[in-house]
């Protein structure tokens, strides 16, 4: 037997207790555990407390000294529903201890003890054994109560399961291989059970005792038991049970792992389902248990366990995880618990440890969580875990940033910022320094010593060491070459200077010109400036002040192309038309035009007119139309006038209403000749009917007579025809007709009224020639007979057989027509003309006028024109009102064409005066426009406008001249004296002979004082200088000789700077006059500046904070890691609602969602709990993804087979034996264990409760096991 099947054997021993001394193996009654009921017997009592579940009463003393420990016997005793073999004082002493353990059970250990045993069997552990051996057979649950001192005991039945004895059971089947019955307590009789047992008992010489007792009981480790029993296999091959067992190898993981672990860089918020707060430890217990590690979460009371717990449920929860939670203790299983409840996850827990965990409150609980409401979380919730995740990042990076080295400088932005606070006191220059953030210690070591080389040669020079005149010379050393040419060429220098300055200065005055800008460099300015004012020409002044000069360019070009398009209007026009022409309103022509036809093709029909041209063409035609179609309308809406006024109807408005009038009197004015049963609507169909029948009846009279009448004489048509049919049908049936003389006359008779003679008539010729006749007098019949129906409902055109049907059928049509005008109602007064016959032909003249109306086809040809057909619905007045409107359109675009062709010089087409009329419009509004704007155009080109004469090509060049000589006078400030004198126009010899001589002056200075330039860093340094400064300068220069070469090395200590890039920096202290002593320092403050600003970019953190915007993050955080598990909850609660089962959905009648909602519609005989679970294995996981129970109510309530779990977690496991433990590790793919290892290892609390004795035991609890085996 290898090590694990020893463990398993130790485990069962210590479950199963098959002892003596266990109570339900050996039943001893004892002063203070149990009771014997005496009365009632036991069946009645089952059927009471069980069957009708009644509260049945205990004796109880009238007095309350008798609850006390007093010897008094005369106690006053009201009978309760039991009776017991105790006294009144021992009985309530004994009923206050029972009480009171099983209250104790209940509260510390969530179960029932206290039982009604029905029933005991008496029996030997042997055939030769002398020992009788007592145990208890069915077992009921029960409850003691009293709610005072001075109230009886009660006595009522517990939610728990009615068992048979398992103890008992498994010992008999153990040992002797005697299966018990299962006790269905629903169906099966107390009495049934016990007789079935007593006859098994009989078979092995026992027997059974038909008592009840009332004790003490614990049996359900029982079920611990058979858990290891059952599932042996399932235990071998579970990881955590074989580490219990010595061999760690399926669940060993590096704890060490989490020692690096980051959670704000792993872990998303929205990944993240915490509930309650959590520090760092708590956290990788946390993301242990997410990882499906099996471990210890260690550490003394107040360490913030039930809180880890509470969030690992969490968790588990939202990852869609079965979770089972144990305790042995129900105080530590209520703490976790309260957690959950708080955060609003109890609804998916359930709870079967608490004395509260009774059937009905399950099914409550089960059923609360059936019915829950969907919900959903709002995208903003999810939003704000991504800003959640942002925010801690942001927080974070920012340390990190911080204090991050950067390289190549090797220091972070910390430690800069601390020597920038040193060099606080140095002046701050502005420069820039080329990839700073590339700069070695190495290069800043450098940068240092040159700056202070530089600083040194600054000494020699004075203080002020732009005072020396050589200050930019670019020489690297002087030669006697050198110092001669100096000589020579700035003294030649210095004379041109003198002679050009003096000269120019005199010309430039006589223009009001300054000479103080004039240098070399402005020479070309001034040249060129000079030379443009020699081309002016008189201009008005005020074109130099405004400030629209090109609105006035724009505007002489404006009138320019005006003038020419009137001019080239003028000829087009004179080319083509008199003189007179010019005397109409061509505006008015042309809009009068535009507005007629524009209005007449809207009108017309667009397909037939799309343009003015085919309008004029059929201008005629279309006036002639008008004019007949309106004289028609007139006629048509005086004649339905007086077709109206026959019959008092109502006036018809329109052609539609005079057409219904029209086609009701054609059908008014024929011969109709109604009865008054035609006025009752409901005679409709039958009168119809009747006509249709009469109709043909009389074709078939007419037919048969035809048929008789082509072989027969008319007389034949009155012949006897009945008798002889009779007689032809009876008596001439047998041959011996031929012998009758009747039958030869008869045929005689027949064959003489034959049209063709013939030698003999066959029977059938006859018989058919009877049974003609006797159906051509049968429908004659039928008229006579409805003769008085027939005038009534065919009217008075019906004259029996000499009726004209065709005529009663149109009389039909026009009367329906009638009818049909008046909606079924016809007025009295047509009524009457209708009876009477005066409807006949009235009005026939009036209908004929309107009949040649429509024949004429007028109103249709002017319906043609439109291009809006319904004409029908316009009442008459607005009809020809619009006819007349069309006409006068029509007759006023003739008359104004007609009026411009008068003065045309040729046949010309409608577009081509309509073009003329524009043309004419176009150059009256020119002329108009010159004549209207005449002040306004002298105002702005005074003299030089002269109306229709205006030369306007002259006054846009000179626009032109004044726009580039307001630029110059801009630019270069020109003073208001010398553009008088240029715009005068009496001044440009003067500017071109002084543009001559800077052009000549320029020629002679030029080689020298390029030389002179040449021997500085900038040129035109030297070149800006005005000509009197260039005196001063070369003066100075001629004197102080010595001075370049002190300048020559400033220079070069400078150039060395500018090598290492640091020349912006070197002019930057030379422009702001930084002192030698504060240099280098300004330097630094200035680099480390720069460094910060290039480095930043790289530390988004950093560069971005702000004390108010970083102290308003961290409150952001804070606010959102609160909300965070706000919404956790609500995902949590989101998800596991979106998996529960529609309670709604049509369910089978074995469905687990049906089961379920069957137990909760009852209201006793609710299936036990345990039988329930096992009936809903997958239902129950769904509704209540946790559950929360003792190591004893895992093992009682959920089978091994169908309940297995995401994860364990044992609560206070150094209050769980292992042997207890081991069941609940079973069930679960992921095992915490949570306690603290110096806690005091579990008692046998029935052991004690039971027996009454202390029995201490040195019992190995499974955190020390654990522990000690260093197996997490």
């Amino acid at each position: 037997m290898n090590n694990m099947d020893l463990k398993l054997e130790t485990w069962k021993k210590k479950l199963l207790d098959l002892g003596k001394r266990n109570r339900l193996i050996n039943y001893r009654e004892t002063k203070r555990s149990n009771l014997n009921i005496v009365t009632p017997q036991y069946d009645e009592l089952y059927n009471r407390i069980v069957e009708k579940e009644d509260t049945l009463v205990f004796p109880y003393p009238t007095e309350r000294e008798a609850n006390d420990d007093s010897d008094k016997t005369n106690i006053e005793v009201i009978e309760g529903d039991l009776k017991t073999d105790r006294t009144i004082q021992e009985l309530q002493k004994t009923l206050k201890s029972i009480r009171y353990k099983a209250k104790t059970a209940m509260e510390e250990q969530g179960v029932n003890i206290l039982y009604l045993s029905f029933g005991f069997l008496s029996w030997k552990e042997s055939i030769d054994s002398s020992q009788d051996i007592t145990s208890p057979i069915v077992l009921v649950p029960v409850s003691l109560t009293v709610e005072s001192i001075t109230d009886p005991y009660k006595l009522s039945i517990h939610e728990d399961e009615i068992v048979v004895n398992p103890t008992l059971s498994h010992k008999l089947n153990n040992d002797f291989g005697i299966h018990l019955p299962e006790f269905d307590a629903q169906h099966d009789g107390i009495i049934k059970y016990l007789d079935e047992i007593s006859q098994l008992a009989q078979k092995n010489g026992w027997k059974v005792e038909g008592k009840v007792s009332l004790s003490l009981l614990s049996f359900l480790k029982i079920n611990m038991y058979h858990d290891l029993s059952n599932y042996e296999d399932k235990l071998k091959n579970h990881g955590v049970v074989k580490a219990l067992c010595g061999d760690s190898t399926e669940i060993e993981y590096d704890i060490d792992e989490m020692a690096e672990y980051d959670h704000d860089t792993k872990d998303k918020p929205v990944d993240i389902y915490q509930v309650v707060d959590a520090d760092s430890s708590q956290q990788d217990a946390i993301v242990l248990s997410k990882k499906g590690v099996s471990f210890v979460l260690q550490g003394p009371p107040g360490t913030g366990k039930s809180q880890t717990i509470t969030n690992i449920i969490a968790e588990a929860l939202a990852d869609g995880k079965k979770v089972l939670f144990v305790s042995e203790k129900m105080a530590a299983l209520d703490v976790v618990h309260r957690r959950l409840t708080e955060v609003g996850l109890d609804d998916f827990c359930l709870t079967l440890h608490s004395h509260k965990a009774n059937k009905r409150e399950v099914l409550h609980s089960l059923s609360k969580a059936l019915k829950k409401d969907k919900v959903s979380v709002r995208e903003d919730a999810i939003y704000n875990l991504d800003v959640l995740k942002n925010v801690r990042e942001q927080l974070n990076e920012y340390s990190t940033q911080l204090h991050t080295p950067c390289e190549p400088l090797g220091l972070s932005i910390y430690q800069v910022n601390g020597i920038l606070a040193k060099l606080n006191f140095a002046p701050d220059v502005i420069f820039s320094l080329n990839s700073v953030e590339q700069t070695t210690k190495e290069k800043l070591y450098k940068y240092v010593q040159l700056l202070n080389n530089f600083t040194r040669t600054m000494e020699k020079m004075g203080e002020d060491y732009k005072s020396n005149p050589w200050k930019g010379c670019g020489v690297n050393q002087v030669s006697h070459d050198l110092r001669q040419n100096i000589h020579v060429i700035l003294k030649e220098l210095l004379y041109q200077a003198n002679e050009i300055g003096k000269n120019l200065t005199d010309m430039l005055e006589k223009l009001s010109l300054k000479s103080n800008n004039l240098n070399f460099l402005t020479m070309d300015v001034y040249e060129e400036l000079l030379s443009f004012c020699a081309k002016s020409s008189q201009v008005p002044k005020q074109w130099l002040i405004s400030d629209d000069i090109e609105e006035l360019i724009n505007d002489a070009s404006d009138f320019d192309n005006k003038q020419k398009n009137y001019l080239k209007l003028e000829e087009d026009i004179s080319s083509v038309y008199a003189k007179g022409i010019y005397d109409l309103d061509g505006r008015q022509i042309s809009d009068t035009l535009d507005n007629c036809f524009e209005e007449a093709l809207s009108i017309l029909d667009n397909h037939k007119y799309k343009s003015e041209s085919e309008i004029y063409e059929s201008i005629n035609k279309l006036l002639s139309i008008c004019e007949v179609s309106r004289q028609d309308m007139n006629k048509l809406s005086s004649s339905a006038c007086v077709l109206s006024g026959k019959l008092k109807l109502d006036e018809p408005k329109n052609i539609g209403e005079t057409k219904k009038l029209y086609n009701f009197f054609k059908s008014f004015n024929k011969r109709i000749m109604p009865s008054l049963s035609w006025f009752d609507n409901d005679n409709t169909n039958s009168r119809n009917k009747l006509l249709e029948q009469a109709q043909k009846t009389q074709c078939d009279i007419e037919s048969l007579e035809a048929d008789i009448l082509k072989l027969y004489e008319k007389d034949a048509l009155n012949i006897e025809y009945a008798s002889m049919l009779w007689r032809f049908k009876t008596e001439y049936t047998s041959v011996l007709k031929f012998f009758k003389k009747a039958y030869r006359q008869d045929r005689k008779a027949i064959r003489g009224l034959r049209i063709t003679p013939v030698k003999k008539v066959h029977d059938n010729e006859v018989l058919e020639l009877l049974n003609k006749l006797k159906t051509l007098h049968e429908k004659k019949n039928w008229l006579k007979e409805k003769d008085s129906e027939l005038r009534d409902k065919l009217g008075g055109l019906y004259d029996g057989q000499d009726t004209n049907y065709t005529e009663i059928e149109d009389a039909f049509v026009a009367f329906e027509a009638v009818n049909k005008y008046f909606k079924g109602v016809i007025p009295e007064g047509i009524k009457q003309n209708l009876l009477s016959g005066n409807n006949f032909k009235m009005c026939s003249d009036i209908l004929s006028e309107i009949q040649s109306i429509w024949d004429s086809g007028n109103i249709n040809d002017y319906k043609d024109l439109l291009s809006d057909k319904g004409l029908e619905l316009v009442r008459y007045t607005s009809l020809i009102q619009r006819n007349k409107e069309l006409a006068n359109l029509l007759r006023i675009c003739k008359e104004e064409i007609l009026g411009v062709a008068a003065f045309s010089k040729g046949e010309r087409s409608c577009n081509e005066h309509r073009n003329s009329i524009e043309n004419l419009a176009r150059l009256q509004e020119i002329k108009e426009n010159i004549i209207t704007q005449r002040d306004l155009l002298v105002e702005k080109y005074q003299f030089l406008y002269k109306g229709l004469d205006t030369d306007w090509q002259q006054i846009q060049e000179s626009l032109l001249w004044s726009s580039k000589f307001k630029e110059y006078i801009k630019k270069y400030n020109l003073p208001e004296a010398f553009q008088d004198k240029i715009i005068s126009g009496s001044y440009s010899q003067e500017a071109k002979n002084c543009a001559e001589y800077i052009r000549i002056s320029k020629e002679q200075i030029n080689s020298n004082i390029k030389w002179f330039s040449e021997l500085f860093e900038s040129e035109n340094e030297i070149k800006k200088l005005n000509f009197f400064a260039l005196q001063d300068k070369l003066e100075k220069c001629l004197e102080n000789l010595a001075a370049l070469e002190e300048w020559i090395d400033f220079r070069k200590a400078r150039e060395d700077c500018e090598e290492e890039g640091l020349s912006d920096f070197i002019d930057a202290v030379q422009e702001e006059k930084v002192s030698r002593e504060l240099i280098v320092d300004t330097f630094k403050k200035r680099f480390y500046k720069l460094w910060l600003d290039a480095i930043l970019p790289q530390f988004q953190a950093v560069q971005s904070f702000r004390k108010r915007n970083h102290l308003t993050t961290i409150e952001q955080f804070v606010k959102l890691d609160k909300l965070q598990m706000d919404i956790a909850k609500a995902r949590i609660k989101e998800n596991l609602i979106a998996k529960l089962p529609n309670v709604n959905s049509v369910t089978a009648a074995f469905d687990e969602v049906s089961i379920l909602k069957r137990e909760l519609e009852k209201r006793k005989r609710i299936m036990p709990i345990r039988k329930l679970f096992s009936r809903i294995p997958t239902l129950l996981p769904s509704l209540k993804p946790c559950l929360m129970m003792s190591p004893l109510s895992v093992s009682l309530f959920l089978q091994s087979h169908s309940y297995d779990f995401d994860m364990v977690i044992f609560d206070e496991a150094s209050q769980v034996c292992t042997e207890n433990a081991v069941g609940a590790i079973m069930r679960g793919k992921q095992v915490v264990i949570a306690g603290d290892s110096k806690q005091l290892p579990p008692t046998n609390f029935f052991n004690a409760s039971i027996s009454g004795e202390d029995l201490i035991q040195k019992m190995k609890n499974l955190m020390k096991i654990i522990l000690a085996m260093s197996l997490f």
